[in-house]
């Protein structure tokens, strides 16, 4: 999963360190009684992602490397139309939706561990799902949210929409 390697090596000191970049950089040799150190600064491996994309209904799940993330779930629950005389019914619904994505999360999280995890989706779905985080998880919420709608994400754009979340 990484995009690149940077390895330190001294005989002198003992020393051979291998270290995973998230992003490819240019391939160089350095030999030099210092660490050359800007690939670790350019690169910094920022661990593995989990992007939730949500909806009242449907939820995408993509987990990786910021560059490799892919889709690892999708859901889509049976959640009855929104209409006046079964609001508490439809808000039921949609929070059994929101519960079951949540644990989701929380059981991704202890099989394959994330180190970063970011949301998306309506503004009025988001806090509630938020809200039904494992509190394990809540350290690892990002503030910012991506910004794409659940039924169209591509793995193409989660990773671009999280590339720039990187970078900013």
């Amino acid at each position: 999963g990484a995009g690149a390697l940077a390895i330190f090596c001294s005989g002198q000191d003992e020393l051979f360190e291998v270290i995973r970049l998230a992003q490819p950089v240019q391939s160089r040799a350095v030999i030099d009684t210092t660490p050359y150190i800007e690939p670790l600064v350019a690169g910094h491996d920022p661990g593995r992602w989990c992007v939730a994309l949500i909806n009242s209904r449907a939820a995408k799940i993509f987990e990786g490397y910021v560059v490799y993330l892919s889709q690892r779930e999708e859901v889509d629950d049976d959640v009855r139309g929104q209409q006046s005389t079964h609001q508490a019914s439809y808000e039921d619904d949609v929070d059994r939706h929101l519960r079951g994505v949540a644990d989701d999360l929380y059981r991704r999280w202890q099989r394959d561990a994330y180190t970063t995890l970011v949301l998306g989706g309506p503004p009025e779905i988001v806090p509630r799902l938020q809200e039904m985080l494992h509190n394990d998880r809540r350290p690892a919420l990002s503030e910012a949210r991506i910004e794409l709608d659940v039924t169209t994400a591509t793995d193409d754009r989660v990773r671009d929409a999280a590339s720039q979340l990187l970078i900013e």
